[in-house]
């Protein structure tokens, strides 16, 4: 079992700031109505569509967040396998989170 790190919204904000890449697993609708600035969706959960389009990268950060985190906690071991061998981390409190600390958009 892979055990995925957490990364607070000013430390995310920090990797982002440096190449890393925000990948929101919530729905299409959700991802629409709000999303983290410079992120993609990457939707995971029974009712998921086919990721849209998106080839996480090789060799680069990636964190992947949700509303709240809970969703991201699920589907941590899923979300391990998608960037085997890289380096993936979650997004400690998700976007609501984020936005408390004023880095949402």
């Amino acid at each position: 079992m892979v055990t995925l790190s957490y990364l607070s919204p000013v430390n995310a904000r920090q990797r982002q700031a440096d190449g890393a890449l925000m990948v929101d697993i919530r729905q299409i609708a959700e991802f629409q109505r709000e999303r983290i600035p410079q992120s993609c969706l990457y939707s995971l959960g029974e009712q998921a569509s086919e990721p849209s389009g998106i080839t996480l990268p090789a060799n680069k950060t990636v964190i992947f967040y949700c509303l709240s985190g809970a969703r991201c906690e699920l589907y941590a071991q899923q979300i391990a396998t998608l960037v085997p061998g890289q380096r993936a981390f979650l997004l400690e409190g998700g976007a609501q989170r984020m936005e408390k600390g004023g880095f949402a958009g």
